[in-house]
């Protein structure tokens, strides 16, 4: 009977053939996933060196079937065993080798799930604990499947998100990760995140959040403020200010644009991060005419048209690709 004794077994190297035949017929079931997602999540939290130790036992596969190999040249009589017991011992030891590091590799599929949106696309998610999250366009958040609410409420984010965090009756840190080392730590609040690339932004609406930057195994904590703003970059601050409507900062989620004095060359980054599109001027400029307003679009071409008018400019796409020109 296959149980997780079993599996335990198999990872540590401890199994018998006869079990990890059981393992291969078991595994064949599709019924059986998300309980062998369980035990693996289990025993990958008891033993952090397991990426280590797969590579270590499949190394030594490799060298003992090297030398089997060799062997195999000098004398043929070496693989006459009883219903070739050998070989259907080195397909076990293959298969296992394989199958742990596989699973090793896809980790972050079994640990995690991944919400995700595509350009042009808003999407919003409701948390385990009913705190809610909005997910701007070419984002993904990062979720445990197990024990979120063990502890630590801990996400991960790449892109943009506005989050309405619900407070629990026992204190549990709400903490997110973003790029550049930057993790903003909640009890209850509302804030959005911004970190693409290099770049970080963190606009409080309401309540109260602890920031931390690491830079050079250094870490530094700052208390950011109803209303403030705070930008940085490879791990260093480049800018804290206070700002009138932070609200304006999460118009995305209704398909609306603000700029209030905005470059089109900052412009035109947001369009490629938000819709996909590379955008470019015909001279350096045009790049750096500036607008303001509200613009409600729900596609690039929406955006781009009203621009356009605008500034009295002529734009052309091919594909993805947007030129702008006098």
């Amino acid at each position: 009977m296959v149980n997780k004794k079993i599996f335990f077994d198999a990872w540590y190297g401890l199994s018998t053939p006869l079990q990890r035949q059981l393992i291969e017929e078991w595994l064949t079931e599709e019924k059986h996933a998300e309980l062998y997602y369980q035990w693996l999540d289990e025993w990958e939290r008891e033993n952090l060196q397991t990426s280590k130790n797969v590579n270590n036992s499949y190394e030594k596969f490799l060298i003992t079937r090297s030398a089997v190999e060799d062997r195999s040249h000098q004398k043929k009589s070496i693989f006459n065993f009883p219903n070739n017991f050998f070989f259907k011992l080195v397909a076990a030891t293959i298969i296992v080798a394989i199958l742990s590091t596989s699973l090793y590799l896809s980790r972050n599929f079994i640990q995690y799930e991944t919400y995700t949106t595509a350009y042009g696309e808003v999407k919003k998610i409701v948390l385990p604990d009913n705190s809610e999250v909005y997910l701007n366009a070419n984002t993904s958040l990062k979720i445990p499947r197990f024990g979120f609410m063990q502890g630590t409420r801990r996400l991960y984010l790449q892109g943009e998100a506005e989050f309405s965090v619900v407070h629990t009756a026992v204190h549990t840190p709400f903490i997110v990760h973003g790029n550049n080392n930057l993790k903003v730590k909640v009890l209850g609040t509302k804030f959005l995140l911004y970190t693409r690339g290099d770049n970080s932004k963190v606009v409080l609406n309401e309540g109260s959040i602890e920031l931390s930057i690491t830079d050079n195994n250094r870490e530094s904590k700052i208390m950011l403020k109803p209303g403030e703003v705070l930008i940085a970059n490879s791990n260093k601050i480049v800018e804290r200010v206070k700002v009138g409507n932070t609200e304006k900062m999460s118009s995305w989620k209704n398909n609306e644009f603000d700029f209030d004095n905005t470059s089109l060359k900052k412009i035109g980054v947001m369009v490629q991060e938000h819709f996909g599109y590379e955008v470019s001027f015909e001279t350096d400029d045009l790049a750096q005419k500036t607008i303001s307003g509200s613009f409600t679009a729900e596609s690039a071409i929406e955006l781009l048209d009203a621009i356009a008018q605008l500034l009295d400019m002529n734009y052309k796409c091919v594909d993805n690709k947007v030129y702008f020109s006098e």
